[in-house]
């Protein structure tokens, strides 16, 4: 039995030992206090492990924007925006982006376990990042392994009774206490990107507390296929590099107008590979090498289109300062790193990731989507191994049919990774939008907007096969 499985089997013992945990005592009320411009907190006691609900206990913060009028208000809506990471700092400014669901709803935010307000660990050192994350050798892996292992070791001792104890099956738990709290008979929830992982454990564990959910920007943590996984990301990062060369071959303000400009970068990469690019002004120093080329190139947002094309111009013309000047691939750090690899800890061996690399760049991605076999990998690598909540499929029982959502041109959290969620709840619809990521919450797209308000408020679902536009 390989790592990865014998890891899968010790989690999904885990998850069905606290299923039938020894019941928590009676979960209190909350007691609500203003605390930032109509922003009300509150906290709620729980324990470190809901396996052992008389052990340890700490503080999870909470923050709640009340429902604009009583007269029309329908409960309270348990919102996650994702990273994983804190968010009650930032209250003010999130304000706006959940006015409209104060028509209806208590809008309640948390910061998960381990982070922000709800006990909050501090890790002696921050989390390595290297510039070269797409690895152009073992070495260079090795040496990442070793950083990271320190480093996990130390958040692992700053943790203290949190220590193995940071995943969405456990923050499942803590929804289910939040809702207890409020005093819903069952959870209405909103979440957004890895907000989503935190959905799907609650939908397998409470099947039968589940309200209506909304997931958008949906993390597939269903499938145990780390190849699978991986392909759907690079097949979507490799088209939107292709749909970058064909805004520049149709834009005249693009830098590389009148150029073929993915074969500019393809030639670049090749160049690179057999001597680095000098990047004189780079931020963080180095010459331009292959691998940090390809790890410093996301081509998935439009609006970094015209800065990203006039990079790969500079970089052409001899100089890849701008192109290399900081990794843009999103990393989770921190106390991120700890849930997101005991939620997802798929193979880190070198070899093995190799083998799935020449695999997709084989077949669906042989330019740039292939470097998303390593995201995970530079993320999990060296960290002290969890039993966490590693993917399965969504169990089989009596719920409401959710609602979910991806962006077309999403390489994170790809239309493939909501639509296969879906099809494991039955009577569940879901939208593809075209855009990028978190369409409801940060894009606002209009048309996704209506649809959800209507199901949150009415359950009333869209039709099957629906996409949703850009907004114009």
């Amino acid at each position: 039995m390989t790592k990865t499985l014998r890891l899968l089997a010790v989690a999904a013992g885990a998850a069905v030992a606290v299923l039938h945990a020894p019941p928590a005592t009676a979960t209190p009320a909350l007691t609500w206090r203003d605390c930032d411009s109509g922003v009300q907190c509150a906290e709620l006691s729980v324990p470190a492990d809901h396996a052992n609900p008389r052990g340890s206990r700490f503080d999870l913060a909470l923050a709640r924007y009340p429902a604009k009028d009583p007269a029309t208000r329908l409960g309270s809506i348990v919102v996650n925006p994702g990273g994983p990471g804190a968010y009650l700092h930032l209250l003010p400014q999130l304000g706006g982006q959940f006015a409209e669901l104060t028509q209806w709803f208590d809008v309640v935010l948390f910061d998960p376990r381990g982070m922000g307000r709800s006990a909050g660990i501090t890790c002696p050192t921050g989390a390595p990042i290297p510039l070269e994350w797409a690895f152009p050798d073992e070495a260079a892996y090795r040496a990442q392994v070793a950083r990271s292992r320190e480093f996990g070791a130390g958040c692992a001792e700053a943790a203290g009774p949190l220590a193995g104890k940071l995943d969405s099956r456990q923050v499942a738990h803590d929804l289910d206490a939040i809702r207890a709290a409020l005093g819903e008979s069952k959870l209405r929830y909103l979440g957004n990107s890895y907000g989503t992982v935190f959905g799907q454990a609650y939908l397998s564990l409470f099947p039968h507390r589940s309200g209506r959910f909304f997931l958008d920007s949906v993390y597939d943590h269903t499938n145990r296929s780390q190849r699978d996984w991986v392909s759907s990301r690079a097949e979507v990062a490799e088209r939107n590099l292709h749909r970058f060369g064909d805004w520049c071959a149709r834009t005249p303000d693009c830098a590389l107008h009148g150029r073929d400009l993915v074969k500019v970068w393809t030639d670049l990469v090749a160049r690179a590979e057999r001597q680095p690019i000098p990047a004189p002004g780079a931020k963080f120093g180095g010459p331009g090498t292959a691998a940090r080329i390809v790890s410093s190139t996301h081509s998935d947002f439009e609006r970094d289109w015209p800065r990203l094309a006039q990079a790969i111009a500079e970089a052409d013309a001899g100089d890849a300062s701008k192109l290399v000047g900081v990794p843009e691939i999103p990393v989770e750090t921190d106390v991120n790193r700890q849930i997101n690899c005991a939620d997802f800890p798929y193979a880190t061996d070198y070899r093995e990731v190799s083998r799935i690399v020449a695999g997709i760049r084989a077949t669906v991605a042989p330019l740039l989507g292939w470097r998303h076999a390593w995201v995970n990998v530079l993320k999990c690598a060296g960290l002290p191994e969890v039993s966490g909540f590693a993917p399965q499929p969504i169990p089989p029982a009596h719920r409401p049919p959710a609602l979910l959502a991806d962006g077309i041109h999403d390489s994170v959290t790809t239309v493939d990774y909501g639509r296969r969620v879906t099809a494991q709840l039955p009577g569940s619809r879901h939208i593809a939008v075209v855009g990028g990521h978190a369409n409801y919450l940060y894009a606002g797209n209009h048309c996704l907007r209506g649809h959800v308000h209507r199901y949150l408020t009415t359950g009333a679902l869209p039709p099957a096969g629906l996409t949703c536009p850009a907004n114009t």
